[in-house]
């Protein structure tokens, strides 16, 4: 009862720790050991995720691929029912949305521009690191100059992480990643630091 559940978990880190990633083990077994085992699978989805992410993000796909990709495969990491990229135009003064997915499906709507003075988008930049926009609906009622916050809520998302492309995370073209999700409060602090360390790594992919 378990023994025979402990060695299928130690097989399946042994398996792992050998490249398999997203490997999932039987849970059956005392509540202890369901539990451990939960969480190895957890664990091993997780790391499936991010090492696809790194694969595409090596291949040197195009923007749109890799958007695309983060929005429908990274649902294992966090929920995104809404991302894209702006990019900082050539005044310095305004953001360019170059792309936008809406439930895995792209946004064909041109390419809009914002004002970046007194928004949360020129927030985001100068703290560079993840800005967590909750109660969005309220914040961009209250706020006139948030026009994209507007454009989101109009999109019906509750929830948006602005994550900085700067110079700081080696961007040769400064801009703004965004995750959105419908749900309020979908966004905790463990994945706010998750969204953190992976900046670089999207980064160098958007450089390209």
């Amino acid at each position: 009862r378990v023994l025979l559940p402990l060695n299928r978990a130690t097989r399946g880190f042994q398996r792992v720790t050998q490249g398999d990633f997203g490997l999932q083990v039987d849970a059956s077994g005392s509540s202890e050991t369901t539990q451990l085992v939960g969480s190895f699978n957890h664990l091993s989805a997780r790391l499936k995720v991010l090492f696809d992410l790194i694969g595409r993000l090596q291949e040197g796909s195009d923007l749109d691929q890799t958007l695309g990709f983060l929005s429908r495969e990274f649902q294992g990491l966090l929920r995104i029912d809404w991302i894209g990229v702006l990019f900082l135009t050539g005044d310095g003064q305004t953001m360019k949305l170059e792309a936008g997915y809406l439930d895995g499906e792209r946004e064909i709507a041109g390419k809009p521009m914002y004002r970046l003075e007194g928004t949360l988008l020129q927030r985001a930049m100068a703290a560079g690191r993840p800005l967590h926009i909750e109660e969005m609906a309220r914040t961009a009622q209250e706020n006139p100059a948030f026009v994209f916050l507007r454009h989101l809520v109009a999109r019906g998302m509750g929830d948006a992480v602005f994550l900085p492309l700067t110079e700081r995370s080696q961007s040769p073209v400064p801009g703004i990643l965004v995750f959105s999700a419908r749900q309020a409060g979908s966004y905790d602090p463990a994945q706010l630091q998750l969204l953190n360390n992976i900046a670089q790594l999207v980064t160098h992919s958007f450089g390209r």
